[in-house]
């Protein structure tokens, strides 16, 4: 039977960086240094690959072809301390046909991510690229899906910026940004490690490495019923070119693979698998 949905959640802590190692030769301290006024486009290109077992039976994998969103940003406002906060709205989609993929299902995706054109939203971020908080205000008509891929772009959003430690730091060195995330329901903690490849004129070269992990926990699913975490785990890795007069990434791809265990109301126990793929400016 289907219940009420439990209270809201209390608020996640912030995230927690630390430098490791602060590298070698020439050391510079990294600082985004947008300005009220400033303007940027973004264009994301995100890609979706699931799996799926229940109790054994797998079902038939799917793989979903790029969906490709492009945002304008607009600085608005930069406090005494640095933070910037800056609106985006979602100028333009697109879903290129893929092959192996059907095309009704590219027809789907593509009528799916139009609705979403105009969409608007607004985010804070620190001189030191952590964003503090972003939010989507999701169109009047937007369906179940369209929301799912709403919290996979406030994701996103939260991934753009690179976090940059507070202090000096040159070729080689290497910083851990720890973030607790509620994705869906599902309360999991995030481990980035990152490492400067190499210093540019207008930024850095920057390699992350990705973890996610989640307790057991009691997971409220949209359809009113209450489903058993048991596990999750997700690994992933990726590269991206910081500009620090822009607020996301000159460029930057990041990959990322996701296992989850999950047991239903009748014991009944489910595996899910995911590949996300993530491309910036691609």
């Amino acid at each position: 039977t289907a219940k009420k949905a439990p209270p809201p959640p209390p608020p996640l802590a912030p995230p927690k960086l630390e430098l490791l190692s602060a590298g070698s030769g020439d050391k510079r301290a990294l600082r985004l240094a947008s300005s009220v006024g400033h303007k940027e486009s973004m264009r994301l290109s995100m890609q979706l690959g699931i799996g799926m077992e229940l109790d054994g039976k797998k079902a038939p994998s799917s793989k979903l072809p790029p969906m490709i969103m492009t945002m304008d940003l607009a600085v608005k406002d930069v406090s005494k301390d640095g933070d910037i906060r800056y609106s985006f709205v979602l100028s333009k989609t697109d879903v290129p046909a893929e092959k192996g993929v059907d095309a009704r299902v590219v027809d789907m995706l593509k009528k799916g991510l139009e609705t979403l054109r105009g969409m608007k939203g607004e985010a804070l971020v620190t001189k030191l690229g952590v964003t503090k908080k972003a939010s989507i205000l999701p169109p009047a008509n937007a369906d179940a899906a369209t929301k799912q891929v709403m919290q996979g772009m406030e994701q996103a959003l939260q991934q753009i910026s690179v976090p940059l430690p507070e202090e000096a730091v040159g070729k080689g060195a290497k910083w851990r940004l720890t973030t607790p995330l509620r994705q869906n329901g599902v309360s999991l903690t995030q481990i980035a490690d990152y490492e400067l490849i190499k210093l540019t004129p207008s930024g850095a070269l920057v390699k992350v490495k990705i973890q996610q992990k989640a307790p057991k926990q009691k997971v409220w699913s949209p359809v009113g019923v209450t489903v058993d975490l048991l596990s999750l785990a997700s690994s992933g890795s990726g590269e991206m070119t910081v500009d620090l007069e822009r607020l996301a990434p000159k460029a930057s791809k990041l990959s990322l693979d996701s296992k989850v265990l999950m047991e239903l109301p009748k014991k009944q126990k489910m595996r899910m698998s995911s590949q996300m793929t993530i491309a910036i400016n691609p």
